[in-house]
């Protein structure tokens, strides 16, 4: 009895195989780093000749400039304009959190390096963030005690440790993605791929929030072109109205098997 188990368990393995690389499904597999919504890695697999499937994770470095934020904060009132804001050290960065990825590619012909691309992003529903380092412009009993606000709208403050944030924060934390690329991640005659691709992400309804930690409760309050008086152009509106977010990404795959 178990030598007969053993022999259907062996022929199953060996006809899933032959089965596998004559279809090219799941016959190869290639990781890789990529570069474009921050550092990141993916894997991808064929399911057949013209079709792989992808997933991977990446995470994007927040960056932190020092930046004159005076012109900004006088939509705040005298309150804010007082203090000197001419070198607040501010660090934004996308995708907070990271963001993960599943993709299917398809390729116009069996040996075409061209492909389309659908899939999910996957992340914390924050496309960007930015947090301010007000340490030096409130003073310690300040932080988290103290509001501020344009007339007749609701107060932001920074948190007990003296840092104010501001997320573009999205209603979708699956988000679709469509694209176009180059490049086949599994390439049975190379051991080294590049692969390009660019395409648009569909986030959703989505809002400029900040946050009031005066109460027990965090508070989000919501920025827009009305709450700063539109001194930002319109540019805030504009951003929330498009649900569309465009992405690059560049990836060197080395094919394991």
């Amino acid at each position: 009895m178990k030598k007969t188990i053993a022999f259907i368990a062996a022929l199953c393995v060996v006809c899933t195989s032959i089965f596998a690389q004559d279809k090219q499904i799941f016959n190869h597999l290639s990781i890789g780093p990529a570069v474009g919504e921050g550092l990141g890695v993916e894997i991808a697999m064929p399911i057949g000749p013209q079709f792989q499937i992808r997933g991977g994770y990446s995470y994007a470095i927040p960056i932190t400039v020092g930046l004159n934020l005076s012109s900004l904060a006088s939509a705040f009132g005298d309150n804010s304009i007082s203090r000197d804001l001419s070198n607040v050290p501010v660090t934004a960065g996308v995708w907070k959190g990271g963001v993960g990825n599943i993709m299917f590619d398809y390729f116009f012909s069996k040996k075409s390096n061209f492909h389309i691309s659908a899939g999910v992003l996957i992340n914390a529903g924050k496309i960007a963030s930015v947090k301010a380092d007000l340490t030096k412009v409130l003073r310690p009993d300040e932080y988290g005690t103290v509001a501020i606000a344009p007339k007749g709208k609701d107060p932001i403050s920074s948190d007990k440790n003296g840092y104010a944030y501001v997320d573009w924060q999205s209603t979708w934390k699956v988000m679709p993605f469509i694209g176009l690329g180059w490049g086949r991640p599994c390439r049975q005659d190379r051991l080294v791929s590049v692969v390009f691709d660019m395409g648009l992400a569909f986030t959703g309804k989505s809002q400029f929030q900040s946050y009031n930690y005066i109460k027990s409760n965090v508070e989000t309050v919501v920025i827009d072109g009305d709450y700063i008086g539109n001194k930002d152009k319109g540019l805030l509106d504009l951003a929330t109205n498009i649900p569309l977010y465009p992405m690059v990404k560049l990836t060197v795959f080395f094919r394991c098997f």
